[in-house]
């Protein structure tokens, strides 16, 4: 990375930063850099670009410091939560400040919910995306988080444009009931299971990071360590808007699954 001249004039500061192509990627921007006045060095994207070039934004759930319904939240504009026996009172902010939001599907066979967000996010930008949740049992669960253009109420019928990240406890794929998988439904061709080679634990929480700058080929990271290109066979269609996207369902027999979402954060080309 080309390094950044910081000059003070009076009580101002000049900064020349560098070209585009100079600029790391996201993933390895080391935040803890700082700019020392009459100094040369690198600093990062919230201290570097002006005019700003990356689109940010982050949920972190922790709007309410009451376990009330997500619904009555503050957030409920940007959100539209439903499902398959959805009930509001499912669907709730963790009591206590640090932010999380626990959403808890119905219990019979094939219930769900689904929290289908605002559509700000254009897959021709290279949009990221990076997560943190938990479930609760995995057995008979399906849950996700990720990238969608429309939410899809039973894993079966995924929507037609996605890329998401989780658990799918019925082992259809054939890697394992307790492991990580990707879905992928590009221009509704048909859902696609890539395996992510990390397994799932009860009450454990995962962190994922989705990039989808190729779409052709996306990345993912599971807990800070990147899945093999050659284990992710799904693609993207180029051209959508998609919508940050969290699904639970109870797939088998009379029990609910809670899927607890610490933080979603995405980040975008302003373009």
């Amino acid at each position: 990375m080309a390094d950044v001249k910081i000059t003070t004039i009076n009580s101002g500061t000049e900064l020349e930063a560098p070209a585009q192509d100079d600029i790391l990627p996201i993933t390895d921007v080391d935040d803890t850099s700082e700019a020392t006045t009459g100094t040369t060095k690198p600093i990062s994207y919230k201290n570097l670009l002006w005019p700003p070039t990356i689109y940010s934004w982050c949920e972190d759930f922790d709007d309410e410091i009451a376990a009330v319904q997500f619904e009555a939240g503050l957030k409920a504009d940007f959100w539209v939560t439903a499902g398959a026996n959805y009930a509001a009172a499912n669907v709730t902010y963790t009591a206590g400040a640090g932010g999380t939001l626990d959403a808890k599907c119905a219990n019979a066979n094939e219930d769900s919910v689904t929290i289908f967000g605002v559509g700000n996010i254009r897959v021709d930008l290279n949009p990221i995306m990076e997560a943190r949740f938990k479930i609760d049992d995995i057995a008979t669960a399906f849950c996700c988080v990720g990238f969608a253009e429309g939410a899809f109420v039973d894993k079966a019928t995924p929507d037609d444009d996605i890329f998401v990240v989780g658990l799918d406890a019925d082992n259809g794929h054939g890697f394992g009931a307790t492991h990580i998988v990707a879905l992928s439904n590009n221009a509704a061709a048909g859902g696609i299971y890539d395996d992510m080679t990390v397994v799932m634990s009860n009450g454990t929480y995962v962190l994922i990071r989705i990039d989808l700058t190729d779409v052709t080929q996306p990345r993912v990271w599971i807990n800070g360590t990147e899945v093999d290109a050659g284990d992710i066979s799904g693609t993207v269609q180029a051209g959508t808007t998609l919508s940050p996207y969290i699904m639970v369902q109870n797939l088998v027999g009379a029990v609910q699954r809670t899927l607890t979402i610490d933080y979603i954060r995405t980040w975008q080309e302003r373009g």
